[in-house]
């Protein structure tokens, strides 16, 4: 299926038909959607804003059926990624939730501030078995265990990163004329 996610937060699912597409799945969120959705397993998911916060909301990839609907706090999120069996979201806290169940977060951190990249999952991770990267309005990169949310270290970039990528040894931070 192609999943397709629009600002009103009308969700549409389509199965691929060679020349077209059969529409199989629509539902209308309850929220205005932003940063995209990532699917993992069998689920989708993606953050957007009601007028009471922010929200990261996890679907049934197959029906489109809300499984968990978790209030983030009035900070905006960034999108969300999967790594294992994590979701890891930055708002105003790095949080890190059980893809499969719970509303309460496995681990979360404070000790970034004003997130602006999408966080970054690593395995392995260079001094952890998982790794997960995020950059703030300070200019700073932090890496934490993903596992654990120790953090392992953080580093002055002299700007504000507002994406991150990495290899198997190197960590890129881009943003307003720089990588």
């Amino acid at each position: 299926l192609i999943y397709v996610v629009f600002e009103n937060g009308r969700l549409l699912g389509l199965q691929d038909q060679g020349n077209g597409a059969a529409l199989v799945l629509e539902e209308q969120l309850d929220l205005q959607p932003h940063g995209g959705m990532i699917a993992a397993s069998n689920r989708l998911i993606l953050t957007g804003r009601r007028s009471d916060g922010e929200y990261l909301v996890v679907l049934d990839r197959a029906t489109g059926n809300k499984l968990r609907n978790i209030n983030l706090g009035g900070a905006p999120a960034q999108m969300p990624v999967v790594g294992n069996q994590l979701i890891f979201v930055a708002s105003d806290l790095l949080r890190a939730f059980d893809l499969y169940g719970g509303d309460s977060p496995i681990w979360q951190s404070g000790q970034a501030v004003g997130y602006t990249a999408a966080p970054l999952y690593s395995s392995p991770g260079v001094e952890a078995l998982a790794e997960i990267y995020v950059a703030d309005g300070q200019g700073r990169v932090t890496a934490f265990d993903a596992n654990t949310g120790t953090q392992i270290w953080t580093t002055e970039i002299g700007a504000v990163a507002t994406s991150l990528a990495a290899n198997n040894s190197i960590l890129y931070a881009s943003g307003s004329g720089f990588v």
